[in-house]
């Protein structure tokens, strides 16, 4: 996850640090431990330190 914060990876970039191997399934995986898919996150994290 913070990846999401401070990388300027591509979020299918960041799939493969944690060892996934597929970047769907990586999305569902984040998106049912966080509730929100990985691209909004991102944006919220932005959006949130301004």
């Amino acid at each position: 996850m913070r990846h999401l914060y401070h990388d300027t990876l591509t979020v299918k970039e960041i799939t493969y640090h944690p060892g996934f191997e597929d970047p769907a399934y990586f999305n569902r995986f984040f998106r049912k431990e966080m509730n929100i898919p990985p691209r909004q996150f991102r944006q919220s994290v932005k959006l949130s330190a301004r």
